[in-house]
């Protein structure tokens, strides 16, 4: 049987003929070309992939961790020497054991699911906080130096908006990360998680402050320096998120 990889992601498919889409990538056919089991003669270099997020190391030995995600050499795989599993997008979960698979709970959870990662909810969900945080809080700056009451509402109504899609990204960053990645815990993952609780979290506490004390960003004392403090905790914890986000994606 042939096989073929991915010039893009490098995932390796076997079959007949390339598919049609990388179920990686999403890379078109035409990405696809024809490898062998055989290494050629010209070309000894071994290449070793991260089977959670698809690194690629071209060294002689897998690396000890992963560069990218942090998961250990075990996760790794020689190309052209075995197939990487595919993606993870229809498999049982925390949701669905083996004496419930049948339950209509079950079935609905897996759907919704693997529409998350079909339709790559969570990377569309996490640029709307990751856009409107940095606005907030030059919004907030602003009125907290000139006393300013309209630019201090329209950075309270970003931040209502920015709490209220919060619980999307966790969600759907929790999907991606279960079916995508496998749920591996490395520090690289749950550094990712705790900055998305942050973001949250501070969000939600920045929301309540600003019902019960409208008038926050209006006074240039102590309070006023403490509620712009927590909103550069919640740019920053957006920012780490973001970055780390970013390797998974941009792994040269």
């Amino acid at each position: 049987m042939k096989k073929w990889k991915c010039k893009v992601c490098g995932y390796v498919h076997s079959g007949d003929t390339p598919p049609e889409k990388c179920p990686v990538c999403g890379a078109p056919e035409k990405e696809f070309i024809e490898i062998s089991d055989e290494a050629p003669a010209q070309n000894t270099e071994v290449q070793w992939q991260c089977s959670v997020c698809k690194y690629i190391s071209k060294t002689a030995e897998p690396p000890d961790t992963c560069p990218v995600c942090g998961a250990d050499r075990s996760k790794f795989v020689r190309l052209g020497s075995e197939e990487l599993p595919p993606p993870e997008t229809s498999s049982q979960d925390d949701y669905g054991q083996a004496d419930s698979e049948d339950s209509s709970l079950t079935k609905i959870f897996n759907i919704i699911y693997d529409l998350v990662i079909m339709h790559h909810l969570h990377p569309i969900s996490v640029h709307i906080p990751n856009g409107i945080i940095p606005v907030t809080v030059i919004f907030v700056l602003l009125s907290a130096l000139l006393g300013s009451s309209s630019v201090g509402l329209a950075a309270f109504y970003n931040t209502v908006f920015v709490t209220l899609s919060m619980p999307i990204v966790l969600f759907t960053g929790y999907v991606e990360w279960k079916r995508r990645y496998g749920g591996t815990y490395t520090n690289f993952f749950i550094t990712k998680m705790i900055c998305g609780g942050v973001v949250f979290a501070m969000a939600a506490i920045l929301t309540l402050w600003g019902i019960f004390d409208p008038g926050v960003t209006q006074a240039n004392g102590e309070i006023s320096w403490m509620y712009v403090i927590f909103y550069m905790i919640m740019l920053a914890a957006a920012g780490v998120a973001g970055h780390l986000g970013g390797k998974l994606v941009f792994k040269e």
